[in-house]
Formats: structure tokens, C-alpha cells, sequence
């Protein structure tokens, strides 16, 4: 009877261990399922595509044929000898014209082209919607309401030597 009791005590441990291997197996399977993610569920990264971008609008200055550079001695059509040591002017109301018949039009659109500064011959446009651009109009000086406002701020600031106080 003695052996009978350690064999069903050793069967009964012995069904124990294979329990509890058995609950430990499926508790393993159950975690590495739960912690895999297929490619498939990643999340997919949208990266926006801009709605507006920076158009450059560079000025090129020609006296005839010639570029035109400060300081230099140009013959105009009657043989007159003409040099020009300061070269200012304003570019306003900036637009552009789209391929389907639509405008865009920069507002508040005032930049002072001045030859004695570096690189002011090179306007950058803010803000322009993407499209496909046709054309692009814009203003030489300032419009004539603008232009009887008085004293303002910006490229139409008195500091340019631009407005006359009279």
C-alpha cells in the first residue's frame, strides 16, 4: 500500500509538472503573440504636402543691350553720355496667373529695388499657393492710394529716402 501511495503521489506530481509546463508553454505563445505587430499593422508616417511655397522673382537690369551696373557711362539713342549713381524703384501688387484663368494676389505687396544693396534685385514671394503658373504682373512704383497714405512702414518707410514730404 505504501508504494501504491508514493506512485499515485508521483503520478499526481508528475501530471502536475506537465500542468503546469503546459500552462507555461501557452502563457509564452500567448505573450510573443500579443508583443508582434506584422508590418502591416505599422502605423503608415503621412508627411503633408506643402499647400504655399516661395516664389523668387529676380530684376534684371539692362541700358540697351548692356547690363546696366551704377557708376557706369551709357550713350543713350541721341549720343548723350548718361551714368547713374543711385537706381531705386518700387515693385507692388504682386499676382500671379494660374493655366485655369485664376489669380493669386500677394497682399500688401511693396519692395524696394535699390542697386546700391546687394541682392535687393531679387524678390522672394511669400505665401503663393502650388498651382501651375502661367504668368506673373506686378506694378512698377506704388499704387495711388498707397501713394497719397503719408508716411507708412516697411519698403514704403521715409528711412528709404523714397517719399516726399511736401
Amino acid at each position: 500500500m505504501h508504494t501504491r501511495i508514493i506512485y499515485s503521489t508521483l503520478r499526481k506530481l508528475s501530471m502536475k509538472k506537465n500542468i503546469f509546463a503546459l500552462m507555461m508553454g501557452l502563457m509564452a505563445l500567448s505573450i510573443a503573440f500579443t508583443s508582434c505587430k506584422k508590418d502591416d499593422d505599422e502605423e503608415e508616417i503621412i508627411t503633408p504636402v506643402a499647400t504655399t511655397g516661395t516664389v523668387k522673382l529676380e530684376m534684371e537690369h539692362l541700358f540697351g543691350d548692356e547690363e546696366f551696373a551704377l557708376g557706369t557711362a551709357y550713350t543713350t539713342g541721341s549720343g548723350e553720355s548718361v551714368t547713374f549713381n543711385t537706381t531705386k524703384y518700387y515693385v507692388s501688387n504682386v499676382q500671379f496667373h494660374k493655366a485655369d484663368g485664376t489669380t493669386w494676389s500677394q497682399p500688401e505687396s511693396y519692395y524696394l529695388v535699390n542697386l546700391e544693396t546687394d541682392g535687393s534685385n531679387i524678390l522672394d514671394i511669400t505665401g503663393v499657393p502650388t498651382g501651375d503658373y502661367t504668368d506673373v504682373t506686378f506694378t512698377i512704383g506704388v499704387d495711388s492710394t498707397r501713394n497719397v497714405s503719408g508716411a507708412q512702414t516697411g519698403a514704403l518707410s521715409t528711412a528709404n529716402a523714397m517719399f516726399w514730404t511736401w
